[in-house]
């Protein structure tokens, strides 16, 4: 099991590569996330995909049991904002009915990310 989610392996696809590099110091008052302190091999190759898929999809990643779909939202300066995400128990939500949700998740990212001022990137692979 890695030890980050949708959501975090979505938000590091979209920080700077020297922001999550192993031993970077955090301000005190952010909480330390263990993803956010060592990058391994395999988190880093899924960061990567991830990046290049423009959606992270987490089966059993965090939790036994529990799927998680992250699409990006971002601010009018091209920054992340953050992202949306779908949660739920694996036996709810397989692999296949996070595909089947993918494309209104990255609609309704692609509406927020507007609300902001941004816009959303068109470099991904299903975006």
């Amino acid at each position: 099991m890695r030890q980050a989610g949708s959501p975090t392996q979505r938000n590091l696809a979209d920080r700077p590569p020297r922001s999550h590099d192993k031993g970077r110091r955090r301000p005190p008052h952010r909480p330390r996330h263990p993803s956010l302190t060592h990058v391994t091999p395999a988190l880093a190759a899924v960061i990567k995909q991830t990046r290049a898929d423009g959606y992270a999809i987490t089966i059993g990643e965090r939790e036994q049991g529990a799927s998680g779909l992250s699409v990006p939202v971002f601010k009018a300066n091209g920054e992340l904002a953050g992202c949306l995400t779908i949660s739920g128990p694996t036996i709810r939500m397989p692999l296949d009915r996070c595909l089947d949700w993918l494309d209104l998740l990255v609609e309704s990212a692609e509406q927020a990310t507007r609300l902001l001022g941004g816009r959303f990137p068109t470099t991904a692979t299903t975006l």
